[in-house]
């Protein structure tokens, strides 16, 4: 049971549907406990609760997101770790270190593999072996499109 909650927390989604709701949560609790000192009529407590979970469903879904898989955050974070007393960095040492940080062996990739599997975008069909979805080519061939549209690098997303 511990092992399924774990798996099932590990998903960003479910995340972030944890942090909205107690966003919410939290919102009702103020309400009702300061409802006679900002007089907020009964109507108004639902486009408050409204308000707070989309505010909050907002930034979680962007946020640590970006920040969770981006590139340019694991660069600022080890050029800073690398600029002890405003050294020079030697673009040689990120590119090496970046190469060893985003290797196979590291577990980056086998962690997205795996988040994937979960998602029902990839399939373990035989060990050392996936294979794509049907939701996983609908998902790539959107990924395209929203590529195209905001004309996103192309090495990313465009099939």
């Amino acid at each position: 049971m511990a092992a399924a909650l774990q798996r099932f927390n590990n998903i960003f989604f479910y995340n972030i549907f944890y942090g909205t709701l107690t966003s919410v949560l939290v919102s009702l609790f103020l309400l009702l406990k300061f409802k006679t000192k900002f007089f907020i009529e009964k109507n108004q407590w639902v486009f408050i609760l409204i308000i707070s979970g989309l505010l909050t469903f907002s930034f979680l879904s962007t946020v640590p997101l970006t920040i969770d898989r981006s590139y340019s955050v694991w660069l600022l974070k080890h050029a800073s770790e690398l600029s002890v007393d405003n050294k020079l960095i030697p673009l040689t040492a990120l590119t090496e270190d970046s190469i060893k940080f985003f290797a196979p062996e590291n577990g980056q990739l086998d962690r997205r593999i795996q988040e994937q599997v979960r998602l029902g975008n990839l399939e373990k069909v035989e060990p050392g072996a996936v294979q794509i979805t049907k939701k996983g080519k609908l998902i790539a061939k959107l990924n395209s499109f929203i590529g195209w549209i905001f004309s996103l690098q192309p090495k990313y997303s465009r099939l």
